[in-house]
Protein backbone atom coordinates (compact mmCIF):
# COMPACT_ATOMS: atom_id res chain seq x y z
CA UNK A 1 0.00 0.00 0.00
CA UNK A 2 1.19 3.34 -0.95
CA UNK A 3 1.97 5.73 2.14
CA UNK A 4 1.74 9.42 2.59
CA UNK A 5 3.72 11.78 4.47
CA UNK A 6 2.19 13.58 7.47
CA UNK A 7 3.81 16.26 8.90
CA UNK A 8 2.90 17.02 13.20
CA UNK A 9 4.91 18.87 15.56
CA UNK A 10 5.15 17.78 18.84
CA UNK A 11 6.83 18.85 22.30
CA UNK A 12 10.03 17.47 23.58
CA UNK A 13 8.52 15.41 25.77
CA UNK A 14 6.74 13.86 23.08
CA UNK A 15 8.95 13.13 20.77
CA UNK A 16 11.90 11.65 23.75
CA UNK A 17 9.28 9.24 24.24
CA UNK A 18 8.56 8.26 20.40
CA UNK A 19 12.47 8.24 20.11
CA UNK A 20 12.50 6.03 22.97
CA UNK A 21 9.70 3.51 21.78
CA UNK A 22 11.52 3.05 18.30
CA UNK A 23 14.78 2.26 19.97
CA UNK A 24 13.12 -0.25 22.60
CA UNK A 25 11.63 -1.82 19.52
CA UNK A 26 14.40 -2.05 17.64
CA UNK A 27 12.18 0.49 14.72
CA UNK A 28 13.04 3.68 12.80
CA UNK A 29 11.26 6.73 14.35
CA UNK A 30 8.88 6.79 10.99
CA UNK A 31 7.37 3.03 12.24
CA UNK A 32 7.17 4.37 16.01
CA UNK A 33 4.80 6.72 14.71
CA UNK A 34 2.78 5.40 12.47
CA UNK A 35 2.38 2.67 15.26
CA UNK A 36 1.27 5.40 17.50
CA UNK A 37 -1.24 6.83 15.53
CA UNK A 38 -3.04 3.66 14.47
CA UNK A 39 -2.80 2.17 18.10
CA UNK A 40 -4.18 5.59 19.09
CA UNK A 41 -7.07 5.61 16.21
CA UNK A 42 -7.56 1.50 17.03
CA UNK A 43 -8.52 2.77 20.63
CA UNK A 44 -11.11 4.97 19.25
CA UNK A 45 -13.03 2.49 16.57
CA UNK A 46 -11.06 2.57 13.75
CA UNK A 47 -9.96 -0.62 11.85
CA UNK A 48 -6.06 -1.19 9.89
CA UNK A 49 -5.18 -4.12 8.36
CA UNK A 50 -2.87 -6.10 10.19
CA UNK A 51 -1.30 -8.17 7.37
CA UNK A 52 1.90 -5.45 7.10
CA UNK A 53 3.21 -6.16 10.70
CA UNK A 54 0.32 -5.02 13.25
CA UNK A 55 0.18 -5.65 16.68
CA UNK A 56 -2.39 -8.75 16.19
CA UNK A 57 0.15 -9.89 13.53
CA UNK A 58 3.47 -9.01 16.45
CA UNK A 59 0.86 -10.83 18.97
CA UNK A 60 0.15 -13.68 16.96
CA UNK A 61 3.80 -14.37 16.35
CA UNK A 62 4.38 -14.19 20.01
CA UNK A 63 2.00 -16.98 20.81
CA UNK A 64 3.64 -19.15 18.42
CA UNK A 65 7.02 -18.49 19.53
CA UNK A 66 5.35 -19.52 23.45
CA UNK A 67 3.55 -22.59 21.66
CA UNK A 68 7.39 -23.81 20.32
CA UNK A 69 8.40 -23.17 23.38
CA UNK A 70 6.12 -24.93 25.42
CA UNK A 71 6.90 -28.52 22.98
CA UNK A 72 10.25 -27.32 23.31
CA UNK A 73 9.91 -27.60 27.60
CA UNK A 74 7.38 -30.40 27.46
CA UNK A 75 9.97 -32.28 25.56
CA UNK A 76 12.77 -31.66 27.44
CA UNK A 77 11.10 -32.44 30.77
CA UNK A 78 9.66 -35.92 29.21
CA UNK A 79 13.76 -36.62 28.34
CA UNK A 80 14.81 -35.27 32.24
CA UNK A 81 12.06 -37.69 33.56
CA UNK A 82 13.10 -40.69 31.66
CA UNK A 83 16.86 -40.01 32.62
CA UNK A 84 16.03 -39.74 36.24
CA UNK A 85 14.26 -42.97 35.81
CA UNK A 86 17.60 -45.05 34.04
CA UNK A 87 19.83 -43.21 36.74
CA UNK A 88 17.82 -44.26 39.89
CA UNK A 89 17.58 -47.78 38.10
CA UNK A 90 20.97 -48.18 37.42
CA UNK A 91 22.18 -47.67 41.10
CA UNK A 92 22.82 -49.45 43.80
CA UNK A 93 21.37 -48.72 47.35
CA UNK A 94 23.91 -47.43 49.88
CA UNK A 95 23.70 -50.34 52.02
CA UNK A 96 25.08 -52.23 49.24
CA UNK A 97 28.73 -50.82 49.41
CA UNK A 98 28.81 -51.36 53.53
CA UNK A 99 27.78 -54.87 52.38
CA UNK A 100 30.78 -55.10 50.01
CA UNK A 101 33.20 -54.00 52.28
CA UNK A 102 31.88 -56.23 55.31
CA UNK A 103 32.41 -59.19 53.08
CA UNK A 104 35.65 -58.40 51.85
CA UNK A 105 36.66 -57.95 55.29
CA UNK A 106 35.36 -60.99 56.28
CA UNK A 107 37.13 -62.99 53.17
CA UNK A 108 40.27 -61.09 54.36
CA UNK A 109 39.95 -62.27 58.00
CA UNK A 110 39.32 -66.02 56.76
CA UNK A 111 42.44 -65.64 54.31
CA UNK A 112 44.62 -64.81 56.94
CA UNK A 113 43.23 -66.83 60.17
CA UNK A 114 43.80 -69.88 57.65
CA UNK A 115 47.75 -69.19 57.80
CA UNK A 116 47.99 -68.41 61.24
CA UNK A 117 46.33 -71.35 62.36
Amino acid sequence: MPSKLIQARADDETVEALEDFAERNNIDRSEAIRRAVRGHLGNHGYDFPTTDGGVAVEISELEQSITQLEQKQSEQLTDLRAEIVTRSSNTEPEWVTYLNLIVLTVVATLVVLQFIL
